[in-house]
């Protein structure tokens, strides 16, 4: 009779636990995996921005996405990665609606090993409007290199000529470290998309 029971019981047992023993993973369910960890150096971060003002950052905006912009510094139709420009103005027009400096813009390839691949710096002159602080790009001028110093004559008061000749040595904005944090946060693989030329301002 005892023997009875207890083979009874045994039979209860596994039919509840399906015949597997207690420990590891129950059968039919998910392996577990470990959640990726934020904070870890080598996984790229999204949603890095630049530090900037709105104004700047729009501005910074349409020069990326402006083809004559792309073929004037990479002499080439489309970027490679994520392409990138940041400013350095002359000091005496760096607050009207005719803004005198030199454009730095350049490709980054992006992810953990974000690096600069080919750009330039070129003289420039960017025809703005609307009130301070929310100055909207109208038109960026290059000269040729071509037609070089016959377009720089052209494009720039005299004055303004010796001071974009000691741009050089004024610190770009952005600068080159912040705008490899930017590349370093999107995936590897990115490449900027170029739009239309001299899109309307709001």
């Amino acid at each position: 009779m005892h023997r009875a029971v207890a083979l009874v019981v045994l039979l209860l047992v596994t039919a509840c636990t399906g015949g597997d023993p207690p420990e590891g993973t129950p059968s039919g369910s998910p392996t577990p995996v470990a959640a990726s960890d934020p904070a870890q150096p080598d996984r790229p971060t999204e949603g890095v921005v630049v530090d900037e003002p709105a104004w700047r950052a729009d501005l910074r905006r349409r020069l990326e996405a402006d083809p004559r912009v792309v073929r004037a510094t990479l002499l080439t139709a489309r970027p490679s990665g994520l392409f990138q420009c940041a400013f350095r103005w002359v000091p005496s027009h760096r607050h009207g609606a005719v803004r005198y400096g030199k454009v730095m813009c350049g490709d980054c390839r992006t992810g953990p090993d974000a690096t600069l691949t080919r750009g330039s710096s070129l003289p420039a002159v960017l025809r703005l409007t609307g009130p301070p602080g929310r100055r909207c790009l109208v038109r960026a001028e290059f000269p040729h290199p071509a037609t070089m110093d016959r377009d720089l004559r052209r494009l720039f008061p005299r004055e303004v000529l010796d001071e974009i000749h000691r741009l050089d040595t004024v610190p770009a904005q952005p600068s080159e470290d912040e705008l490899l944090a930017v590349a370093r946060s999107r995936l590897p693989g990115f490449v900027s998309a170029v739009g239309r030329p001299g899109a309307p301002c709001p």
